[in-house]
């Protein structure tokens, strides 16, 4: 065939996904074949498609197969942790039984992020082994707040088993506004804590803006939302909008703090700048990374921080600052905050107002770092 036909040909294709006998009529030298190559080039790009499906599903299910064994790994390697005896902690506690006068006794502790004590002491009335005394020796000597312990008696012996409180809270807000002209925005946040006490702060900014982004958001951001995050859970969710059928691309912005440990990190995948304030101090948290939905092997950078009290997180999507980093947020950030994490994010955002044009959506999520006493 003539190459011009050839290219006339494969635009038809391109756009219809099929040629029809009547688009080769004007092709003198085809007309009377018209009928036969249509059949023939349309069974062979079907033949083409189906295979392209098939890899595509094959290769598909394999990645999925190795995501799931990695993370299944990661929480059996997590859970092992935590049923094993802590040899330090346990040697603490018992010198703690000692200083508070029960000699006649011992503690094991088991795990390192939610630490689990069982301690077993000689004491006919149990006053000592239920004495606040104990638990301020206890937490001073393992740096571990306790949760409200249970008692039982065994004879003359008494025993107390406790589990670890949570060291932190992280009281939190946000507020956002579609894009000028849009119904809806097509950021979606999320604040939610995990079964195993870790807080995090989501923002999944789709492309673009409108009804399209907030489905895109959505559906990554209720994901997500389900599991701790971490790289593999990125990688997992990527792999998933890739194979959907329609075309799902999303920032993922998320600010995780363990609630036991005060351990804290973000994992950005094509997320803007984020901020931790800590009184006049801002620094700037910053990555550079592609969305979720756009490469093949997820692109998820894992940038740990070190948080102290008193310290407020400012994660904010593209749209608030237009995307690059601007002078009057740092000015902003500068001055003393509210008490109320709501108040700080409203004067946030209609700062941003001001200063931004308002051709994407805008969100601004602020969370306090607090140490319980």
């Amino acid at each position: 065939l003539p190459e011009q036909i050839i290219d006339d040909m494969t635009t038809i294709l391109y756009k219809n996904g099929k040629i029809e006998p009547k688009m080769l009529q004007e092709y003198a030298s085809l007309s009377d074949y018209a009928d036969g190559i249509c059949d023939t080039v349309n069974r062979a790009v079907s033949i083409l498609r189906e295979e392209k499906f098939r890899l595509c599903r094959e290769g598909g299910y394999a990645e999925y197969l190795e995501i799931m064994s990695r993370m299944l790994t990661d929480a059996r390697t997590a859970d092992e942790k935590e049923k094993a005896v802590n040899d330090a902690m346990s040697l603490s506690v018992s010198e703690a039984l000692s200083t508070c006068g029960l000699t006649m006794g011992d503690g094991k502790v088991f795990g390192l992020r939610r630490p689990h004590f069982i301690i077993a002491a000689e004491d006919e009335t149990g006053k000592k082994i239920s004495s606040p005394e104990l638990k301020e020796e206890i937490e001073r000597r393992t740096d571990i707040r306790l949760g409200t312990p249970e008692f039982y008696r065994r004879g003359n012996m008494a025993l107390m088993e406790c589990n670890a409180a949570k060291a932190y809270a992280a009281p939190a807000a946000y507020l956002g506004m579609p894009a000028e002209g849009e119904l809806v925005s097509g950021d979606s946040v999320r604040l939610f804590e995990s079964s195993l006490g870790v807080f995090s702060a989501m923002i999944c900014d789709g492309a673009g803006s409108g009804e399209g982004a907030e489905r895109a958001s959505r559906f990554v951001s209720d994901f997500l939302s389900q599991m701790t995050p971490s790289p593999s859970a990125l990688s997992l969710v990527n792999h998933i909008t890739r194979h959907r059928g329609e075309e799902y691309v999303t920032t993922a912005d998320i600010f995780s703090l363990d609630l036991y440990t005060g351990q804290a990190y973000f994992l950005k995948s094509g997320a803007s700048t984020s901020y931790v304030k800590r009184g006049n101090s801002i620094f700037r948290i910053k990555s550079r990374t592609a969305p979720l939905g756009v490469m093949k092997n997820a692109e998820c950078e894992k940038i740990r921080v070190e948080i102290q009290d008193g310290d407020i997180v400012i994660m904010t999507s593209d749209g608030f600052s237009g995307g690059d980093d601007c002078p009057w947020i740092y000015e902003l950030l500068a001055k003393n905050p509210p008490e109320k994490m709501s108040d700080y994010a409203d004067i946030l955002l209609k700062e941003a107002k001001k200063h931004t044009p308002q051709t994407d959506d805008m969100t601004v999520v602020v969370i306090k770092i607090a140490k319980k006493r």
